[in-house]
């Protein structure tokens, strides 16, 4: 390893264990290795390069999908989603861990943080799951891999850089999004064929259309829009900047409409 490469990473090192934020020690170290090693005028390099990115469309997506996320974040509907997910798939042998699943993508999409959606269905979908006799494992899974998928759904800002950086679409990077199917499809198989690891709800708790019909009216827009930027984007129709701009409105116009919109928890979430 050259001696640039390990002083920037020892360097990196020490200034996050002294509490420097990420940003400022990678910015940091990179301009000294940059100035001792390949000398000044690759700095102007490093300005140019700094200013061209600053300069591209896409990232104008990150401040739309931000916003988008606060609003339906705030609107306190991460656990009407679950309510709905719980009493249209809960009758199915595997029926919570596909809910779960669903649910933490969801709520994952609208944060674009995986740690949010984790802790959220930890606290409230996992002791349900268990409480009904689900295997630990197939219990905890849905959990922490639905919560992954974050990153990679839509207002994730990570995807937006780095189609920014390599030229790679972003609805292209947005489609691994997907997988959340998959893992509803491998629960599905996996109790399917052995309904011990899930089981369903009984027959005699099973909710009645009346109810499922009250949950589902409830996500119905909240769901739409999350749909509809997902599909222009996926779809061609709008590129992610355009497809945050509609999404970070209409989600606006929920909230208001709702009148769930906590501005308190708004300004702490764009904060965040």
């Amino acid at each position: 390893m050259s001696p640039d490469i390990i002083i920037l990473l020892l360097g990196l090192v020490a200034l996050m264990a002294l509490g420097i934020p990420i940003c400022f020690a990678m910015m940091s170290v990179a301009s000294v290795i940059l100035l001792v090693f390949y000398g000044s005028g690759l700095l102007n390099v490093l300005n140019a390069a700094f200013v061209y990115q600053m300069q591209s469309e896409s990232l104008l997506a990150i401040p739309m999908f931000a916003l988008m996320a606060a609003f339906l974040q705030t609107s306190g509907i991460g656990g009407d989603i679950y309510e709905f997910f719980h009493k249209w798939l809960g009758g199915i042998n595997g029926g919570l861990a596909m809910a779960t699943v669903a649910t933490t993508a969801v709520i994952a999409a609208m944060s674009g943080v995986a740690a949010t959606a984790t802790i959220m269905m930890g606290l409230i979908a996992l002791p349900a799951m268990l409480d009904r006799g689900y295997d630990k494992a197939l219990a905890t899974g849905p959990v922490l891999a639905g919560g992954c998928l974050g990153p990679i759904i839509p207002p994730s800002t990570i995807m937006i850089i780095m189609s920014s950086y390599t030229g790679v679409s972003a609805g292209w990077l947005f489609a691994g999004g997907g997988l959340a199917l998959l893992f509803i499809i491998y629960i599905g198989i996996r109790c399917a064929i052995n309904p011990k690891l899930g089981p369903g709800i009984p027959k005699a708790e099973r909710p009645s259309w009346g109810e499922k019909m009250r949950v589902f009216k409830k996500v119905i827009a909240p769901i739409a829009i999350i749909v509809l930027v997902l599909g222009c984007i996926y779809a061609g129709i709008a590129t992610p900047t355009e497809a945050a701009g509609v999404g970070a409105f209409a989600s606006m116009v929920y909230a208001l409409i709702t009148r769930k919109l906590n501005v308190k928890n708004l300004r702490a979430s764009l904060i965040q």
